[in-house]
């Protein structure tokens, strides 16, 4: 991730500096739904449409908490993705 809101901490319980240019939050997705949210993720991106998903995250406290993501990726003009945008609201 290059930006995250102050508001992850929120969310997370861990601070954004956490969460730059770094793996973390696809660590704190529930294991049970990693597949899923990955497979919509890459499909959304082949088709090159946006994304909608509902999954579930353990903050640093060990809560389970219901989130819900939107994003849609950036492509170049030959269709390569450069990276993905989004935001993760409760």
């Amino acid at each position: 991730m290059d930006y995250v809101s102050e508001g992850c901490q929120t969310l997370t319980g861990y601070p954004v500096e956490a969460f730059i240019n770094t793996p973390l939050y696809g660590g704190l997705i529930y294991a049970e739904d990693q597949p899923r949210v990955w497979q919509n993720i890459q499909t959304a991106l082949t088709c090159q449409q946006p994304f909608y998903l509902q999954y579930r995250i353990i903050g640093q406290d060990q809560c389970v908490r219901e989130v819900q993501e939107r994003g849609q990726g950036l492509y170049s003009s030959s269709g390569m993705v450069l990276g993905v945008e989004g935001a993760v609201f409760i």
